[in-house]
């Protein structure tokens, strides 16, 4: 084989390793272009696991280590591995060589070392069963193949290595990036529980200031409320006093109606505080409520007013049952009632209806009336505390107040709807269906 075809042999070599993909690939590439160029039988590549440590089998063709007396390690400190590690290429007799007699064996065996910065790592044996010898040109070929295959085999071993630090990073990345979506997810949930909190706060802040303001006008209608009818009884005391003395019995039945009906305003007024101060505190049990026969019960109770108005009531009886206090309930439903049939004006034909409505996904509860109707601005002020629109009619202006608590307590929420004046009004409600 000329130069040139050598050159082109190995540059085809170089480009077949270049391809490979692993170093088990690289081993068998090359060995088997060793074994093709030289012309001889077949071959095996020994490796240095570590430096300095002996040449372990990598890999062979052509012949069966086991019956052809190649041996599977060549070791440092014996020879031929003690010449190969000294980086000295043999060529000869396979028997001479290896201290192995193998009936049908090879003949002819060539052991060429290679190296990488300056260090030997392995060598290229190849054995010929018909030739006595290794022809020169083929010594030529395996040294320069050796050299090739050193390359080879640094790039492939530092690939691997390649490979697996990516494969390690890869495994970090993901372990740091699983740890560290825990350690966001821990923090989403802290952030959340305090925005929760602050949320809650100022919730707590809001009730407390809408409480106060509350309790500022609570107190101030209360001092006035109580005052004017103590101020009542005394002004009849007086006159009382006066008539006693001067002999004037007449004047005193009057005199005493009128206290009467002061100390009764007086009651019903602290009576409604007293039953608004217990929604929350004081509950009854829960349980379904059927709201058809509740709005039943609250109209027997106030029978005498609806008789005395001449109104027709008419309820639903396909209402819808809710869970909750039944006597805190029935309250709201008298309150409703009462307020109905106390603001009916002048209405010739006075009528409420009670019922229910599917609207928004919810149930909405209401009591309806044709009375005097409420203005869009006074909508949300009628359930403000001693709140009454009209001084004229009976009333502490605690009723709306008491409903919308009880309301609010069962979780719901109560509202007006009213055209104007004269044009009756409807209160809405919803409770919660389940418990």
């Amino acid at each position: 084989m000329n130069a040139e075809a050598v050159l082109r042999e190995q540059r085809d070599l170089g480009l077949r390793l270049a391809a490979t993909a692993s170093l088990k690939e690289t081993l068998e590439t090359c060995l088997e272009f060793a074994i093709v160029a030289s012309r001889m039988d077949g071959g095996a590549i020994f490796l240095a696991e570590q430096a300095g440590g002996d040449f372990e089998l990598a890999s062979h063709q052509g012949l069966d280590p086991t019956t052809a007396g190649m041996p599977r390690r060549l070791e440092r400190t014996s020879s031929p591995g003690r010449e190969i590690a000294q980086g000295q290429p043999l060529y000869g007799n396979h028997g001479d060589l290896t201290r192995v007699s193998a009936p049908g064996g090879p003949n002819a065996l060539a052991l060429v070392p290679f190296s990488h910065q300056k260090e030997v790592i392995g060598c290229i044996a190849v054995v010929s069963f018909s030739l006595d010898t290794v022809p020169r040109s083929a010594r030529s070929t395996l040294e320069a193949v050796s050299i090739q295959l050193a390359q080879a085999i640094a790039r492939a071993k530092l690939e691997a290595r390649l490979l697996e630090q990516r494969a390690s990073l890869e495994r970090q990345v993901e372990q740091r990036t699983k740890e560290l979506s825990e350690v966001n997810e821990r923090l989403r949930e802290v952030i959340a529980g305090h925005e929760d909190t602050l949320r809650e706060r100022s919730r707590l802040i809001d009730e407390l200031e809408t409480k106060n303001t509350e309790l500022e006008r609570f107190i101030y209608t209360v001092s006035h409320d109580l005052r004017t009818p103590v101020i009542t009884i005394k002004g009849f005391v007086g006159l009382m006093t006066g008539d006693l003395e001067e002999g004037n019995l007449e004047g005193l039945g009057a005199d005493l109606a009128r206290i009467s009906e002061a100390a009764s305003r007086m009651q019903r007024l602290l009576d409604d505080l007293i039953e608004l101060s217990r929604i929350g505190r004081v509950n009854g049990p829960s349980e379904e409520v059927c709201m058809s026969a509740l709005a039943r019960d609250a109209v027997d109770r106030l029978a005498s007013r609806i008789y005395k108005t001449g109104a027709l009531v008419h309820v639903d009886d396909s209402m819808p049952a809710v869970w909750g206090d039944r006597r805190r309930l029935l309250e709201v439903m008298e309150n409703l009632l009462r307020n109905a049939l106390t603001f009916m004006g002048e209405q010739a034909s006075p009528e409420v209806r009670v019922g229910a409505k599917r609207e928004g996904g919810e149930t909405v509860y209401y009591v309806k009336d044709n009375g005097v109707g409420i203005a869009a601005q006074y909508h949300e002020r009628v359930f403000d505390l001693f709140e009454k629109l009209d001084s004229g009619p009976e009333g502490t202006g605690v009723g709306l107040t008491i409903t919308r608590r009880v309301i609010e307590h069962h979780g719901g929420r109560v509202w007006i709807e009213s055209p104007g004046p004269n044009s009756g009004t409807t209160v809405c409600f919803t409770i919660p269906s389940e418990k």
